[in-house]
């Protein structure tokens, strides 16, 4: 009744609504034809079927416009379509494939679109266009979602119940309309395609098949890009690898490998690069330590050079993750939750932010660690893991061979070294010419930074320095330095105990060691005794700057090398005390032969002074003969100077000293038959020096038996010039000149008697031939 009402009150007196139905279509009409009369109109049954038949008339030819304008539509997708794919087709990498999509979808006219693929592990992003604004942030929304089917939605406004994904498309605000296809990479998305538009609007089938077919060209170059960046990723790292393995086959160490890494494999930023060695400089493996063999910088990183120093569980907090058995990539240590607090703090001591950890491994053992760091966060790819494990590969295999070769070097030495030190034992050298020789052998030989050798004095309290290397060798020497036994020293300990003593590392607290102030740099030591006979005699010393440098080795080679020292010492002290023995029986032979050839007393006298002087370089020489005087009541003996050699002082100026005068040292000697060692003359009163200057002398009596033959002295301008060793010598000679001399004395004794004798004779003889001539004579 409304209707009716609505339309006469528009002048409608009769209406005529009829559907445009086209033959073959199906029943959903094009549309409908109404006729509208101002007057009430009588509709004949040839009237209608007029009217019947120019409605059909119409919906065919509206059907076949509709049909002539989806074919042109058909058309222009198609043409659209072969123009995008075959523009996606021909890219040859992300740039072209990027300007190639815009193409795509710019055709399509939305509001908003938009591109990304998932390239290795990012989802980057290729074409994000707003007409009417900034870019939208897509990338957030698909990473977060991830959805895997195409999505078309012509208004999220009408949602009811919406999704996840429909609710971050809703909270844009500013679209309604959206389409999200998927690119399928590998049966997973590797990308995605969006549009979005700001009204309501239906999706044709043409626009959804236009974008499946560009997400499926776009996953086919996407995929043939991915393949093609392998290939090439592939070849660039077989070629980093190949040249770095190259350049490591001639590496002798730690510090080449580090070289040959910042060489070939840091195309990404790096500040510090460490290797971290378990054990010793001599390739003792130990699982307890890590020495940083090698420290690599940035020009511009001011981080301590930590080369040289050893970290243990105790000391560094990041023991665990430095060594680990598996390669260890961390991107951000702020973040990492493989990480403890203290662990954390420990590689951020550091200076470091992201790390990446190569273990390396030999055949048989664990050999360390090379830690490769930045001051700042970074993303490791599947790329560095690749690269960073087979270099770890190559490098352990160098390390190992070099190693191996090392000690195979260190062998060959050390037998060298252990016959040449055994030469030089059985050589007839003095200690003082053979000892330096052999401490400088060993320092050459075994890389050590100095050696030096301690022998035991004649108390055995102290280990006085004999050898020593090095410009603080010489000091040391100069300084007389010496170590008291038993002291808290490596030397004082070795030389107690007889025993080797080792300090791994001097600057920890409590260990055997005495700093000296020659060798500051020293942070180990060892030292083994030198053993003679069962008794410690000395000991070797060796040193080094770097801390844990020694090695149960080093102490098997020392301990061989300090036994062949000990044979050479005492080669040396027989050489030496055969030597002075063949020197004792020169100047024994000397003396007498030249007392022996004199014809009288005072020749001989001056020969005996003469030979005494010279070879033991005295300052001067003098003999005293007991002269007994009498005056018929009283007989005394004086001791009258014969013969004096280094002194132009007559004889008849030396005084004659009475035999048994207490105030006088001379006289006292000779009247005890004692001999008396003048150390300083100036602390001796009772005894008058031949040459004023004289600092020291010696005073021997001449006797057989109780008889006293003469008196020698000997005179020195050094004071302390006379020892023990002197007064057996002239002790010696003693026996030998008192026999020459008694002899001399009764030979002249003999010759004046003879000579008296035939005085007597002649005058006897004299006598008789007067007395006959008076007799014969008459009177």
């Amino acid at each position: 009744e409304a209707l009716r009402t609505a339309l006469m009150n528009q002048g409608v007196r009769a209406l005529v609504i009829e559907p445009l139905r086209a033959q073959f279509r199906g029943s959903t009409p094009r549309g409908w034809a109404v006729l509208t009369f101002v007057e009430p109109q009588d509709f004949s049954i040839e009237r209608e079927q007029a009217l019947n038949t120019l409605v059909d008339s119409v919906a065919v030819t509206l059907d076949n416009r509709y049909l002539f304008q989806s074919t042109q539509v058909a058309l222009d997708t198609t043409a659209a379509l072969y123009t995008a794919t075959a523009a996606i087709n021909r890219t040859q990498d992300l740039n072209e494939l990027q300007a190639a999509m815009q193409d795509a979808l710019q055709w399509l006219k939305a509001d908003v679109y938009a591109a990304y693929v998932r390239y290795g592990d990012d989802l980057k992003q290729l074409v994000n266009t707003n007409l009417d604004g900034g870019e939208i942030d897509f990338g957030t929304l698909l990473e977060t979602h991830q959805p895997m089917e195409a999505l078309f939605f012509e208004d999220v406004q009408t949602l009811t119940e919406p999704s996840p994904v429909e609710q971050a498309l809703i909270a844009i605000g500013t679209l309604r309309a959206f389409a999200l296809v998927p690119i399928r990479l590998q049966m997973r998305a590797g990308g995605y395609l969006l549009i979005g538009y700001h009204h309501a609007r239906t999706f044709t089938e043409g626009e959804s098949r236009y974008l499946s077919a560009i997400a499926d060209s776009s996953s086919i170059m996407v995929d043939n890009l991915l393949l093609l960046d392998q290939i090439q990723e592939s070849l660039q790292e077989t070629s980093v690898l190949y040249l770095s393995s190259r350049e490591l086959s001639d590496a002798l160490n730690e510090e080449d490998v580090v070289q040959v890494l910042v060489n070939h494999l840091l195309d990404r930023p790096v500040s510090q690069v460490l290797v971290c060695s378990f054990g010793n400089i001599a390739g003792d493996v130990s699982y307890d330590i890590l020495r940083v063999v090698a420290h690599w910088q940035e020009e511009n990183e001011q981080a301590i050079d930590i080369k040289g120093i050893t970290l243990s569980s105790d000391t560094f907090p990041a023991w665990r993750i430095l060594t680990g058995e598996e390669l260890m990539l961390i991107d951000n240590i702020e973040t990492d939750e493989r990480l403890t607090e203290e662990e954390r703090l420990g590689l951020q001591s550091l200076g470091l932010q992201s790390v990446s950890i190569l273990p390396l491994s030999g055949r048989t053992q664990r050999l360390g660690t090379i830690l490769i760091g930045d001051n700042a966060p970074f993303k490791h790819t599947d790329r560095e893991e690749r690269i960073y494990g087979s270099f770890a590969e190559q490098a352990s295999l160098r390390l190992e061979s070099s190693r191996l070769l090392i000690q195979t070097e260190r062998r060959a030495r050390q037998l060298t070294t252990s016959a040449r030190v055994g030469q030089l034992s059985s050589s007839l050298e003095e200690l003082s010419s053979l000892l330096p020789t052999i401490v400088e052998l060993i320092k050459e030989a075994f890389g050590y930074d100095h050696a030096q050798i301690f022998l035991m004095d004649e108390e055995e309290r102290y280990a006085v320095l004999a050898a020593s290397t090095g410009e603080a060798g010489q000091q040391l020497l100069a300084a007389n330095h010496k170590l008291e036994k038993a002291s808290q020293s490596v030397i004082g300990q070795v030389t107690a105990t007889g025993e080797p003593v080792l300090a791994l590392d001097t600057s920890v607290t409590g260990a055997v060691h005495r700093p000296n102030r020659y060798l500051p740099n020293t942070r180990a030591e060892i030292a083994v005794p030198l053993v003679l006979k069962g008794r410690v005699v000395g000991a070797l010393d060796v040193q080094s700057n770097v801390a844990n440098y020694f090695t149960q080795d080093d102490i098997r080679v020392l301990t061989t090398l300090a036994a062949q020292i000990s044979i050479a010492i005492d080669n040396a002290a027989l050489y030496e005390e055969s030597q002075a023995r063949a020197k004792d029986m020169y100047f024994l032979f000397t003396v007498a032969t030249a007392a022996a050839g004199a014809d009288t007393l005072d020749e001989t006298m001056q020969n005996i002074t003469l030979a005494l002087q010279e070879l033991l370089e005295a300052a001067a020489v003098s003999i005293y003969l007991p002269i007994i005087l009498t005056d018929g009541e009283t007989t005394i003996t004086e001791l009258r100077p014969v013969a004096i050699a280094g002194s132009d002082m007559p004889l008849s100026e030396i005084s004659e000293i009475r035999l048994g005068q207490v105030d006088n040292l001379l006289g006292r000697a000779a009247s005890e038959l004692r001999p008396y060692i003048v150390s300083s003359v100036a602390n001796e009163p009772d005894y008058m020096p031949i040459i004023g200057d004289a600092q020291s002398a010696i005073i021997v009596p001449l006797s057989v038996g109780n008889r006293l033959i003469s008196l020698l002295t000997m005179e020195s301008m050094d004071l302390n010039a006379y020892d023990d060793d002197t007064l057996t010598l002239l002790l010696t000679l003693s026996g030998t000149l008192s026999a020459i001399v008694q002899s001399q004395q009764l030979l002249e004794e003999l010759q004046r008697t003879n000579e008296q004798l035939l005085e007597l004779d002649r005058l006897k003889s004299d006598f008789l031939a007067n007395m006959s001539h008076e007799l014969r004579t008459p009177l």
